[in-house]
């Protein structure tokens, strides 16, 4: 969205699609997290400039490479985020016996829990822990990780970390393996040894990501005719917001010159 607000800005124009019903992706699943309250004002703001700018937005689209074959865009920005890693790849021994989901999906799914468990304790899985004790969740917090969302700075985390320690209700092992679960209970392997721990309900996976470049991959196979550029986490550079919108600042910048630097009409197509 930013990239396409920084293009239009700059006289080109722009088409941004996307397959969900509103626009912005992740973005939009944490601006309803507790730990982020300034997100959703930035993205209402973002919104707006779309509209001033007079970009088009079309949500319940799907983009695939079939449909950018048939398109005559001068660029196509790819914005397709990342991928958690899959519980099937990850799973300890017995997790097929409870519901198990990545983070993003349960995030999606606007799913409750009165309990849960959380395995992974990176930048993801401390704001849903957050968010889900405040709203009366009991949440066993597991993580290899010896410090809460270590990827991300102190300020960050400034606020959330201490509350996640002085909850009554949030249970946290850190330094730990988790090697096999039942239908109430998990398996923590720590320098103290293993150790079977309560922790029932959804597990909820927050393993990492891994950049989406499906799409790209499949425009460079098709020879979409469009120039293609990712960005974000769609480009390995989407961790936090800072992050993500100076990626979407390069991203513009290199369409631009790209385009300018053709012998055509300035245009450009933005594909979230």
């Amino acid at each position: 969205m930013e990239t396409a607000r920084l293009l239009a800005e700059r006289g080109h124009r722009v088409e941004l699609m996307e397959a969900d019903e509103r626009a912005g992706g992740a973005f939009r699943l944490a601006t309803g997290l507790r730990q982020y309250p300034d997100y959703g004002p930035f993205l209402h703001w973002l919104n707006g400039e779309l509209v001033r700018h007079g970009v088009r937005v079309r949500t319940g689209t799907p983009v695939d490479a079939d449909l950018l074959t048939t398109r005559n865009d001068d660029a196509v920005v790819l914005a397709t985020g990342a991928r958690g890693r899959l519980p099937a790849v990850l799973s300890p021994p017995g997790a097929g016996r409870r519901s198990a989901v990545h983070v993003r999906e349960w995030l999606r799914s606007g799913q409750e829990a009165h309990q849960c468990v959380i395995w992974g304790a990176d930048r993801e899985g401390v704001a849903t822990a957050d968010h889900m004790a405040a709203f009366g969740a009991r949440v066993v917090l597991i993580g290899s990780q010896s410090s809460f969302a270590p990827e991300v700075g102190r300020r960050a985390k400034i606020i959330t970390v201490p509350r996640l320690e002085d909850h009554p209700h949030v249970r946290i092992v850190l330094d730990a393996a988790l090697t096999a679960v039942d239908e109430q209970r998990v398996k923590v392997s720590t320098v103290m040894g293993e150790r079977w721990i309560d922790a029932p309900g959804p597990l909820i996976v927050s393993q990492g990501n891994v950049a989406d470049t499906r799409l790209l991959d499949a425009c460079r196979r098709r020879g979409v005719r469009a120039q293609a550029f990712a960005v974000g986490t769609a480009a390995g550079d989407g961790a936090s917001l800072r992050r993500s919108l100076a990626s979407a600042a390069q991203t513009a910048e290199a369409v631009h010159a790209a385009l300018r630097a053709r012998p055509l009409p300035t245009g450009s197509s933005t594909y979230s």
